[in-house]
């Protein structure tokens, strides 16, 4: 019995790299290190880890209107689907736009009818993108206020009352001076 995780934890190091890693895999016929060291990193684009994670979902479409409901939107597909079970695959945080599936077969985006729901309901809070502009923005507004300082002599600090102040207000850039 090992005195402690750190023993225990230095047991199971000896054993993976004496014992596991070296002994050939039975199906394998290779060890694990090998297999480990041959193997290269995948690198796969934005859009295929982005159909990795997207949701699926089966539908019936309307036989008369060639139409799928979800989540309280209606949208438009194929009319040779309609009657038909589909899957869709959809992201959860937007629900403009789905892909149709019959028998394993995408049949293309549905046309999006009628869209009361944006997000899944599962889904908390849609993920915000930090607009670029207000960076860039707060930034330049950092940048002329120390140039401010520098060229003035002001202090940062509320831009008015009897001393010399330096504000932003509105974006910007108030020097006050008494």
């Amino acid at each position: 019995m090992p005195d402690g995780l750190e023993q225990l934890n230095g047991w199971f190091t000896t054993w993976a790299e004496h014992e596991y890693h070296v002994r050939a895999h039975s199906s394998t016929g290779v060890t694990p290190l090998e297999r480990w060291t041959a193997g290269t990193p995948r690198f796969l684009p934005a859009a295929a880890l982005d159909a990795a994670f997207l949701w699926e979902a089966i539908r019936t479409v309307a036989a008369r209107t060639a139409t799928i409901k979800f989540q309280g939107n209606t949208y438009e597909t194929a009319p040779e689907l309609a009657g038909q079970a589909v899957t869709i695959r959809y992201s959860p945080f937007d629900l403009t736009r789905i892909e149709v599936f019959h028998r394993g077969t995408s049949h293309g985006h549905a046309q999006p009818h009628a869209i009361a729901r944006h997000c899944h309901p599962k889904v908390k809070q849609a993920p915000q993108a930090v607009p670029a502009v207000t960076c860039a923005r707060s930034f330049k507004m950092r940048m002329a206020a120390s140039l401010a300082v520098r060229m003035c002599g002001c202090e940062e600090g509320p831009a008015g009352g009897s001393r010399r102040g330096l504000g932003v207000r509105g974006g910007v850039v108030v020097v006050s001076l008494p």
